[in-house]
């Protein structure tokens, strides 16, 4: 009984505590989010003599970290995402190159692969499909989160060249090793994420068959996978238009969602600061991402145009958590201090990961608010999921049977036992 109460009580204190004008709110906090974290990236940014001039970021930004000479694809791709959206987050229709400082990445992040010439900085970066994935996201910023139209940028044909013989996706191996057997799993979710935004790249046969390849490892692993890997690699599938998405992909991406539902449907107090490393090899050397399960998970859903009741209080907790972490960071400090993750570090990435949730769920409040906001529910087992139901009678029955008479006692009871019964779902 003291766990039924305490079950009813959760159910209803997550509607309420979720109620309409609160989650009005929160959407207004996120945007009061964007200012500080663009501060920490406008202050951060660096011009190595390299670069020729040209603005890029690093993998850091906190003053124990941050280098003016350390620079990468990973930081200024998420750097530059972040300003797009930033500018972009009510409608902006001015470019956002005509802003600073997205104006001033010239030689950091091109949008073709250059010519075979050793001066390039960071050339092998072009042959890692995991970085390539990470800069097509931040080209054409301007269609932030719409489908591109016309020409795409040669990044997106040369990370289709790169796809595995087969049709099966991509390994960063290059030539080193067994590339169809090794570190292919997240570099085919990354890279098929980022062409959801190009629309002849998705009619290319590589890519239908990297879906349907990606969509039998996620369904074989969807128990055994962490959450991090799994949301990653249903947002990539999410990304397959309708006309090309087969039975295997959007069984899969059911599946996941599922399991992904199963773990996080409950979960009060999600961890924002907990990324999860994920090594890769690219042959001769290492490399790796770091990712957050509960951030990428809120995102899937967040990025959906519905989304399952069970799931909206865990996705509007990470959203909540985030504002409020970027609040409590930046409300006593003189300096930006953006959105901090675990030991105190303020990674890069991890500004655009933080973004593209607040973004997620900015869209989604403006496109229908009312598929945000959890419903009450009790979950019970099946055996016991007559209880409330029959408690309800019986309490009105003893209480005023006496008073009114028993028939009228039991319709009182089926009356209440009718407003408890849409509470109750069945395990």
């Amino acid at each position: 009984m003291t766990n039924l109460v305490a079950r009813w009580r959760m159910a209803v204190g997550d509607s309420w505590t979720w109620r309409k004008a609160r989650i009005e709110e929160l959407d207004g906090r996120a945007g009061e989010c964007l200012a500080p974290v663009c501060d920490l990236l406008e202050d951060q940014f660096v011009r190595p003599a390299e670069l020729r001039g040209s603005v890029a970021w690093g993998q850091f930004l906190d003053s124990g970290h941050h280098s003016e000479e350390q620079w990468g694809h990973f930081g200024t791709s998420a750097a530059l995402q972040v300003f797009a959206i930033a500018h972009h987050w009510d409608g902006e229709e001015r470019s956002v190159y005509q802003s600073s400082p997205v104006r001033g990445v010239t030689e950091a992040l091109p949008e073709s692969p250059p010519a075979d010439d050793a001066s390039t900085p960071k050339q092998e970066d072009f042959q890692d499909p995991l970085k390539l994935a990470f800069m097509i996201d931040a080209c054409r910023l301007d269609e932030v989160e719409e489908r591109v139209q016309g020409t795409q940028p040669e990044l997106v044909d040369h990370l289709l060249s790169l796809s595995l013989s087969g049709n099966e996706g991509w390994s960063t191996r290059g030539t080193v090793g067994d590339p169809s057997r090794q570190d292919r799993l997240l570099v085919t979710a990354f890279g098929l994420r980022s062409l959801r935004r190009f629309p002849v790249a998705q009619q290319n046969n590589a890519v239908e068959g990297a879906w349907d390849w990606l969509a039998t490892q996620l369904r074989r692993r969807a128990r055994l996978l962490g959450g991090d890997v799994l949301a990653l690699g249903c947002l990539a599938l999410e990304s397959a238009p309708q006309t090309r998405r087969t039975a295997n992909v959007s069984e899969a991406a059911a599946a996941v969602r599922a399991e992904l539902v199963s773990r996080h449907g409950g979960e009060s107090c999600p961890a924002i600061d907990r990324p999860y490393f994920n090594p890769y090899s690219r042959g001769e050397v290492n490399d790796y991402v770091f990712l957050s399960p509960e951030m990428l998970t809120a995102l899937l859903f967040l990025e959906a145009d519905e989304r399952p009741r069970e799931i909206r209080g865990f996705a509007l907790e990470v959203v909540g958590r985030i504002v409020d972490q970027i609040e409590t960071e930046n409300r006593h400090s003189s300096n930006p201090e953006g959105f901090r993750v675990q030991r105190g570090m303020l990674g890069t990435v991890d500004q655009m990961w933080a973004i593209r949730v607040l973004f997620a769920f900015h869209r989604a409040y403006r496109r229908n608010p009312a598929t945000l906001r959890p419903a009450s529910r009790i979950v019970l087992g099946s055996g016991v999921i007559g209880v409330p139901l029959l408690i309800a009678i019986i309490v009105l029955g003893v209480f005023f049977g006496g008073w009114i008479g028993s028939a009228v006692s039991v319709i009182l009871g089926a009356v209440l036992s009718a407003f408890i019964a849409p509470y109750v779902v069945r395990r």
